[in-house]
């Protein structure tokens, strides 16, 4: 499926961005990576009317240490940067050493620190009267120790999407068609041959 129209914008400050949030109200919704929203938007359960593009603005980005010795990590530096960065290796070795056990690599290069930090994931309070609209056949398949969408969401969108069936994948995160792909495909193979049937 492809998303409803919408307007998009990338503005390249932090005044432009609030500007346009502030012309287009709550139907408009920040894109930083995407990783949740884009997937959302192309299944219609999001339907933002525009798109502002955080990605240009090089204000939000950027790893340094101040001259108190204090660490500030730009809320659009991608998690991959904060692993190979040398200065978090010197300033803080902990979350260095922790930055390659976030989710996957593709994520790590994706996904913005601000999303990661954000709690709780995919969090809107309009989703549930969204999610309630889809009416065909609905498998929803999450990895049983996703860190980035925590996996108690896929239960809740069980109940909240009717006759839609569940499956968790065992010992796989955020991308279980990758991280274990054949259980995936056996899922989504027996879910379609029950609805052919």
């Amino acid at each position: 499926m492809k998303p409803p129209k919408f307007d998009y914008f990338a503005p390249d400050s932090i005044e432009s961005a609030l500007t346009l949030i502030a012309e287009h109200g709550d139907d408009a919704r920040y894109l930083a990576g995407g990783q949740s929203l884009v997937p959302m938007m192309n299944f219609r359960v999001a339907a933002p009317s525009a798109l502002i593009d955080l990605n240009g603005i090089a204000t939000l980005r950027g790893i340094k240490v101040d001259k108190n010795s204090r660490l500030h990590i730009g809320a659009m530096t991608r998690t991959r940067e904060i692993e190979m960065d040398s200065t978090i290796a010197s300033a803080n070795p902990l979350l260095h050493a922790a930055a390659p056990h976030i989710a996957h690599i593709q994520i790590r290069n994706r996904v913005a620190t601000a999303r990661l930090g954000w709690q709780p994931r995919l969090f809107n309070p309009n989703l549930r009267k969204w999610l309630h609209r889809i009416t065909v056949p609905t498998h929803v398949i999450w990895g049983d120790t996703d860190r980035i969408v925590d996996p108690v969401y896929a239960a809740e969108f069980g109940n909240v999407i009717a006759g839609s069936q569940v499956t968790m994948i065992e010992k796989a995160g955020h991308l279980p068609h990758i991280e274990q792909a054949e259980p995936f495909v056996a899922a989504v193979n027996n879910f379609i041959q029950s609805k052919a049937a």
